[in-house]
């Protein structure tokens, strides 16, 4: 019996040490910080429908004029756009929260869904905006059908050689932190991302968020389950 005590004693020895010994060098998971997004607002448009230019006390809609349409029609929000006579400037309507949010890291995402033709139709995604869209973080097409992410003042930009698809149903996503942005758009059904990228930029601490939509007559570009999300 001794003899097998002693034996054993350098074993029992190893297991109260490393039973009772912290290791600085690599933190439980309790030590390190964590973070979780938190939804601070939501929209899915599952409401009556509405007039032109009317989404909600939340939103504020510009350039839903003439042949330009933005308005919940069921339960979603269905957006046309006048189509510019030859040489003028693109007219297409855009929503915006109706406040900004201040919060460095952000994300707000969007889902739309294409009709059965995607020609000459806009969709953009716009965080950090201001009112008149001169400045902010962009995904989308906003300009000739380019579809693109990027600061609308200038600087870096990434272009999609892809393009939508009729009666299709995406998910646009823009993320923002103190460094600048990430953002994507990839396919609702599979969840397969199809372009997107980071930005370095950090000229933009806050501002507005919305999206842009809008496609030519008999065609629309449909809008739902809108986004805002900060970090806890």
């Amino acid at each position: 019996m001794n003899r097998i005590l002693h034996l054993l004693m350098p074993l029992l020895c190893c297991l109260l040490v490393f039973s009772c010994t912290k290791d600085e060098s690599n933190p439980t998971q309790s030590q390190i910080p964590t973070t979780e997004w938190r939804t601070v607002f939501f929209d899915d448009f599952n409401r009556a429908n509405t007039d032109n230019g009317d989404l909600g006390s939340d939103w504020t809609v510009y350039n839903a004029t003439n042949g330009s349409i933005m308005q919940i029609t069921n339960n979603e929000v269905h957006a046309e756009r006048e189509v510019p006579a030859f040489g003028a400037p693109e007219i297409c309507p855009y929503a915006l929260y109706f406040q900004d949010v201040n919060d460095s890291s952000m994300r707000v995402s969007v889902k739309v869904r294409t009709g059965s033709n995607v020609d000459s139709s806009i969709i953009v995604l716009l965080a950090k905006a201001d009112t008149n869209l001169s400045d902010g973080y962009t995904i989308g097409n906003r300009s000739f059908g380019e579809f693109n992410m990027c600061r609308i003042k200038g600087g870096t930009k990434y272009i999609w050689t892809g393009r939508l698809s009729a009666n299709t149903t995406y998910i646009l996503e823009i993320v923002t932190d103190s460094t600048g942005f990430e953002a994507m758009i990839k396919d609702y059904a599979t969840g397969y991302r199809l372009f997107g990228g980071h930005i370095t930029d950090e000229g933009l601490v806050s501002g507005k968020i919305g999206f842009m939509a809008g496609a030519p007559f008999p065609n629309v570009m449909y809008v739902d389950e809108f986004k805002i999300e900060t970090l806890e």
